[in-house]
């Protein structure tokens, strides 16, 4: 069983209940990104943040995938800054960059699962049947975040400020999120009242008051309030 936690936003007390009532539970843990940038927490919770992270960032049984609101914290590419940025938590979290960055991951794929921060839209994948989908998305990025310059697959749409057509894998709207046969995925990033789905994709972000269970074997997901 895996246990998917969407973002955080530096609610550390509330992550901490999160693992406390279901770490023992379940085989992995992956998290969904956007760990920082809270618009309501004093600077003392990105703090807190970054402690849990250091904290757990190598521990196996946990996979840390990145959203837009981390990478700004991590590289100095302006391409990357988006709302909620602030030079005070950027002098807290851009000296431990080195093992942040070494962890986190652009996507995570199980079988037929893909985990993501804001879902890989249709529009947005290898076109190619045969290409690797994770070597595809991860050679992308990196080679984005480590030369500076930009891709796609890290970019906003005109719905998010952005210029281009539909978001990347950490900025696509859910309004604009087009399903990729063949796979189920869970994201995060767009806020909502409610959990989401459109044809077995789930989008989990709802401030965090919502969390998944999937059990990849029997493809079923469960959702709970928390």
């Amino acid at each position: 069983m895996i246990l998917v936690i969407p973002d955080i936003h530096e609610k550390v007390d509330k992550t901490k209940e999160i693992l406390e009532k279901y770490e023992n539970k379940v085989d992995r843990i992956i998290f969904l990104g956007d760990y920082f940038d809270s618009f309501e927490q004093p600077l003392e919770k990105c703090e807190e943040t970054l402690k849990f992270l250091l904290d757990n960032i190598s521990n196996e049984k946990m996979d840390f995938i990145y959203g837009n609101h981390d990478l700004h914290y991590l590289y100095r590419h302006r391409w990357l800054k988006c709302s909620g940025f602030k030079y005070e938590k950027y002098n807290i979290i851009y000296p431990y960059r080195d093992e942040l960055k070494e962890k986190m991951k652009p996507l995570v794929k199980i079988d037929n699962y893909l985990f993501s921060h804001a879902g890989l839209t249709k529009t947005l994948a290898p076109s190619y049947s045969d290409v690797d989908i994770v070597n595809y998305v991860w050679n992308k990025t990196k080679h984005a975040l480590d030369t500076g310059i930009p891709d796609l697959l890290l970019m906003p749409s005109f719905m998010r400020g952005g210029n281009q057509v539909v978001g990347g894998i950490t900025w696509c709207d859910y309004t604009e999120f087009e399903p990729i046969e063949g796979y189920n995925q869970i994201f995060g990033h767009s806020q909502g009242i409610s959990v989401r789905s459109v044809k077995g994709n789930y989008c989990l972000d709802t401030n965090l008051n919502h969390i998944a269970l999937v059990d990849i074997e029997s493809n079923y997901i469960k959702i709970e309030k928390v």
